[in-house]
């Protein structure tokens, strides 16, 4: 019926919620690059206008930090709800993807290639190891952070890792890159990550 919901605790009841003035989400995320899809196929200015809108209010809750995971946990051994210190790659992952098609929509603002630059560069340097991990593999990626940028341990110390989502982000990575790389107005930061 298009109401919003969550799941109880046993994740067996409905919950219905109020969604208004509340943070972003994924379905936010996905939500957006649909409605300029769509806006961009149809030629419709206004709602293309709108997607901006609701984009950077998207953003900006992932760089304020109150972006709201909403997954529901199928799997008891994975702790899912929000955890103090320990921050995802997830929502800058996704908005990748939303990055590349603004970029091509927008190719002449500069907001979707340096958002998009930014969000790499942050996936890169807290979780994927590049070096400065000398305890994980090279170029493992990993599900969780520290506040201090370093792999978030679980309790026992392992350190979670999903190749579904570092091929996910792999692609969504070189979408947006793609999209960068044809703009003849690189910045230098913008033309190092390309070289990465």
């Amino acid at each position: 019926d298009g109401r919003a919901f969550d799941l109880d605790e046993a994740s067996r009841t409905r919950r219905y919620l109020d969604v208004r003035g509340t943070a972003s989400t994924m379905s936010d995320l996905f939500y957006v690059k649909g409605m300029l899809a769509a806006a961009e196929l149809l030629g419709d200015a206004e709602k293309m206008r709108q997607a901006k809108a609701y984009f950077r209010q998207i953003i900006a809750d992932i760089e304020a930090g109150t972006f709201a995971g909403e997954g529901v946990n199928f799997d008891p051994k994975v702790n899912r709800r929000p955890v103090p210190g320990r921050t995802s790659h997830g929502a800058r992952m996704i908005a990748l993807g939303a990055c590349a098609l603004f970029a091509r929509c927008f190719p002449a603002e500069d907001e979707w290639f340096e958002r998009g630059a930014r969000f790499t560069r942050y996936i890169l340097d807290r979780h994927v190891n590049l070096g400065q991990f000398p305890e994980l593999q090279p170029h493992e990626m990993f599900e969780f952070a520290d506040a201090g940028g370093r792999p978030w341990r679980e309790p026992g110390g392992a350190v979670l890792s999903d190749p579904g989502h570092s091929t996910e982000f792999a692609g969504l990575a070189a979408k947006f890159l793609l999209e960068l790389e044809k703009r003849p107005n690189k910045t230098a930061e913008q033309d190092a990550l390309l070289e990465k």
